[in-house]
């Protein structure tokens, strides 16, 4: 029996594929468990039709990621914080601190996970970060630490 998977099955395929699996199998795992759906064309153009969906809408994701990654890329993200006479901050700069500064000067909203320090940022001056937004997808910027 041709059946359309709607979800992922170990040992028969991915979600979306059509499988030839036997008919003891289809009826009495794969549907009860709305694991599969018979292979009528009706239901495969559905399938593919929402499988295309999906994979425009991961396309535009992807597409504006690289858009703000684009923007980011080369930018000071200027910091303040409270700092003795010689220059030595009182505590450090995180990655909370650099997200809340994006947030105020290019109206982004970053996920402090997403950013990365080369250092501990201890002192005033200026700093290599990068925004790591996926594998292939980053933004270096320069963090200028300044006094309050």
């Amino acid at each position: 029996m041709k059946v359309i998977l709607l979800t992922d099955v170990e040992s028969v395929g991915k979600r979306g594929e059509i499988k030839e699996v036997s008919d003891g199998f289809a009826r009495n795992s794969l549907f009860p468990k709305k694991l599969a759906a018979p292979a009528t064309l009706s239901a495969q153009k559905e399938v593919k039709s929402q499988l295309n969906r999906e994979a425009t809408q991961r396309n535009a994701e992807i597409k504006a990621v690289k858009d703000i990654a684009n923007l980011l890329n080369g930018k000071t993200v200027g910091v303040k914080a409270k700092a003795g006479e010689n220059g030595r901050l009182f505590g450090s700069v995180t990655n909370t601190d650099v997200a809340k500064s994006i947030k105020e000067q290019f109206n982004l909203e970053i996920d402090k996970r997403k950013i990365e320090l080369d250092q501990a940022i201890h002192g005033i001056g200026s700093y290599r970060g990068v925004i790591r937004f996926s594998k292939d997808t980053a933004a270096d910027i320069t963090i200028a630490v300044s006094a309050l």
